[in-house]
């Protein structure tokens, strides 16, 4: 073999080599991609911020509480620390002017701390509802907590929905709503029941999204039977994709405008539907700072981009008739240091009011206590009696008739 035949077998060789290097490397993508988003062919109304100290007198007395907690510390001073111990994932809302439901959720891989509690505010006692189990009436992979009149709603991964008769004392665990669906949040009003759930995607190599559950939220009677769905799932090909970045959804219902609202955690729109599943209109949240999910096509994997700066949707409330309490957690400069370390950089949460009557979007406040990635040492919640602070598990109330 001659000098020139090695040359060109090693000019063949490394030809070869480099084509099926480039077959095999495919492009990492990022997420959520306008493209796959619901309605991408829809152009957003960008909404105008006002501060809502500007017009404070015209909120409702809790979220004129929310402001003034947000800015004066000496409020902090007022509050009355409730005799009961949770976790630091609970859901609360309220049942009637001096009762709180208080679903303590899991936290991370630990689900014996789930229970629905009844707390009464004005004689300081504790009753346990439910707890965590598989049998009826018990709690598992607990997700949203709705009250609705005299019926509480507990919203499971598990394929259930769990309902409570809360028109006697204590109340009482009255049935259970099997569906095909894991459901992250529900809106019950009446005998209707909206709810944002996701099938099983199936597995990895399925591509084929005809065979998927192609919407996420559900309108359903009190017995089970779907009556109609909209909201398109994340349109990708990956089910880890669409399941992590559909799952942190929230639906609210109202039900005097004919409107749906729903959000997604990493979306940075406000979408409102009619209750026939019609779009009404598609709000763009001013100054979000889109987070992204990477997903490598060779390995399968994924995981969340959270360095720099990014915005997130943490929760939204239904306030009253026409207004939704909305929650952001703000990164800014965020860095990976260490496991031991975590990130560093900074983190707080912003508190915004959406007018679904006239479309208007108010600041209430920022979290200037929110502990940079401490894992959320101190939330606040918004009930009708007032503001509650949750501290590592502990919670505190600031009545609106103290403040």
């Amino acid at each position: 073999m001659t000098m020139n035949d090695i040359f060109l077998i090693t000019v063949l060789l490394f030809f070869l080599t480099a084509c099926s290097g480039s077959t095999d490397t495919v492009p990492i993508s990022l997420h959520p991609s306008p493209e796959y988003m619901p309605h991408p062919d829809v152009e957003p109304v960008m909404l105008e911020v006002a501060e809502a100290g500007d017009s404070i007198e015209r909120f409702s007395d809790n979220i004129r509480l929310l402001h003034r907690v947000l800015h004066d510390d000496s409020l902090i001073v007022q509050k009355t620390e409730l005799s009961v111990l949770t976790g630091g994932n609970v859901e609360i809302s309220s049942l009637n002017d001096s009762t709180l439901l208080i679903l303590d959720k899991m936290v991370g891989q630990s689900y014996s701390n789930e229970q629905l509690i009844q707390y009464n505010i004005k004689n300081r006692t504790v009753e346990v509802v439910a707890v965590q189990g598989r049998g009826p009436g018990d709690l598992f992979l607990s997700e949203e907590l709705a009250a609705d009149r005299d019926k509480v709603y507990i919203a499971m991964q598990g394929f259930q929905i769990s309902v409570f008769n809360c028109d006697v004392h204590p109340c009482e665990h009255e049935k259970v709503i099997e569906t095909k669906y894991n459901h992250f949040s529900i809106a019950p009003y009446g005998e209707q029941i909206f709810f944002l759930g996701m099938a099983p995607f199936g597995l990895e190599q399925s591509l084929d999204l005809s065979k998927t559950n192609q919407n996420l939220i559900f309108k359903m009677d009190d017995e089970g039977r779907i009556l109609d769905s909209f909201f398109p799932v994340y349109q990708f090909k990956s089910p880890i994709v669409r399941g992590n970045l559909n799952e942190g959804g929230m639906v609210r219902r109202y039900p005097l405008h004919n409107s749906t609202i729903v959000t997604m955690e990493y979306y940075p729109f406000i979408y409102e539907y009619d209750d026939n599943g019609n779009l009404k209109a598609k709000y763009q949240i001013p100054g979000f700072v889109q987070s992204f999910y990477e997903y490598d096509e060779n390995t399968r994997g994924s995981t969340f981009l959270n360095r720099g700066d990014n915005s997130s949707i943490i929760f939204t409330k239904k306030i009253n008739s026409h207004e939704l309490l909305i929650g952001l957690k703000e990164r800014r400069d965020a860095e990976w240091i260490s496991r031991e370390e975590g990130f560093k950089g900074e983190e707080w949460v912003s508190y915004y009011i959406f007018n679904i009557e006239n479309n208007q979007f108010y600041h209430i406040g920022d979290d200037a206590f929110a502990q940079p990635y401490s894992g959320q040492k101190k939330i606040i919640y918004v009930v009708d009696q007032g503001v509650i602070i949750n501290e590592l598990g502990t919670l505190y109330l600031i009545n609106n008739s103290d403040a």
